[in-house]
């Protein structure tokens, strides 16, 4: 217990820094929870963003504020992958993400104009959408068709019943962060996807990485300086990318590779 240390504060108050804070939203990955990130949330957090998640109507369980617990429909990672390679069960379930998302922004709205403790303190017409695996497409597909959104980022994801997504590309900012997983080559369907962005659009790889190195607490659970080393990178991208396009705040991190962060063994702006 005397190393156990908490970044997180319950009940604490809005810093009155700025009047208002732009609003990011993450998507989790297909039965992953809301807080499958949260090193990567408080981050941004520390640097004036409101970020929200919620469970999604497939993970294992939720705990709602008052205690109450709902068993979830979750499955085992291998049967994930084979319930979301079939087309009409990927669909069904993207449009269910989808319409979760939906009612976020509305709740965010609603707690802007309300008595929470956002209240006032939401910029609530720029909003940042990211997405981790089979959330990555919701969170695209979400920006994409929803106004309040302005840039979206995808971690490692694919895009299982993304159909109109991958049809008529994104007009809007665009960062895809991938692992190496299967080698230091870009995803053939992540590129087809890429090369239907026309400006505003970034793509990384970062080396030594696998599918789960982008959620599961791999800061926490498997402290090596690997997986320290991954994650301070990923958090220096995700920074410099919303700061760019939901703060107009450059740091200039994005125009081409850096020397800081060696783990980017691939890297292509439009």
């Amino acid at each position: 217990m005397t190393r156990f240390v908490a970044h997180s504060l319950p009940s604490a108050n809005i810093s009155t820094d700025q009047p208002k804070y732009p609003m990011i939203i993450y998507v989790p990955g297909y039965s992953g929870t809301r807080s499958e990130n949260q090193e990567k949330f408080e981050d941004l957090a520390s640097h004036g963003y409101i970020v929200a998640s919620a469970d999604h109507w497939e993970v294992y369980g939720t705990v709602f504020p008052d205690g109450r617990y709902l068993h979830g429909s979750s499955v085992y990672a291998g049967e994930t992958s084979a319930m979301l390679s079939n087309s009409n069960f990927a669909a069904k379930a993207f449009s269910r993400r989808m319409q979760d998302v939906r009612i976020m922004l509305a709740d965010l709205d609603r707690a802007h104009a309300g008595e929470s403790v956002l209240a006032g303190c939401i910029d609530t017409n720029n909003v940042g959408l990211m997405g981790f695996s089979f959330g990555g497409g919701v969170a695209a597909e979400m920006c994409r068709t929803n106004e309040q959104c302005r840039a979206v980022v995808v971690i490692d994801a694919g895009a299982q019943g993304a159909d109109e997504l991958l049809r008529v590309g994104l007009q809007k900012p665009f960062l895809g962060m991938y692992g190496t997983e299967n080698g230091n080559t870009p995803d053939v369907n992540a590129t087809s996807f890429f090369n239907k962005l026309t400006q505003d659009a970034f793509w990384i790889l970062i080396s030594k990485t696998v599918h789960s190195s982008f959620a599961y607490g791999y800061e926490t659970t498997e402290p090596s300086a690997v997986n320290r080393e991954a994650q301070v990178t990923m958090k220096a991208y995700l920074l410099s990318f919303f700061d760019k396009y939901l703060k107009g705040q450059d740091d200039h991190l994005l125009d081409g590779p850096s020397t800081n962060f060696p783990r980017i063994v691939y890297f292509q702006k439009k």
